[in-house]
């Protein structure tokens, strides 16, 4: 069985994402957290399941995630992510 993995951030790079862990094969997209606007959508038929305020809750149904934040000025939104998600218990699946 594979394990599940959410994806943060629904725009343009995470198209590019989904398509490389659907080419991969090792992961099932449990969906993809956004912006409240976008909390009803989807992105390549995967749903959006949530915003930034319910990380706590949903990285503990897979705690994998994958920050899939493309065009930003500057990569700190990216950090800031990183270490909130981090220290709630997320993982970030290694490359094998």
């Amino acid at each position: 069985m594979k394990e599940k993995i959410i994806l943060i951030g629904g725009g343009g790079h995470c198209r590019s994402c989904i398509d490389v862990l659907e080419r991969e094969g090792r992961f099932t997209i449990a969906g993809i957290v956004d912006v409240p606007e976008k909390k009803e959508h989807n992105t390549l038929g995967y749903p959006v399941i949530g915003t930034d305020a319910d990380f706590a809750k949903l990285i503990k149904i897979p705690p994998n995630v994958l920050i899939a934040l493309g065009q930003i000025k500057s990569p700190l939104r990216r950090m800031e992510l990183y270490d909130d998600l981090i220290q709630m218990g997320a993982h970030f699946p290694d490359r094998t």
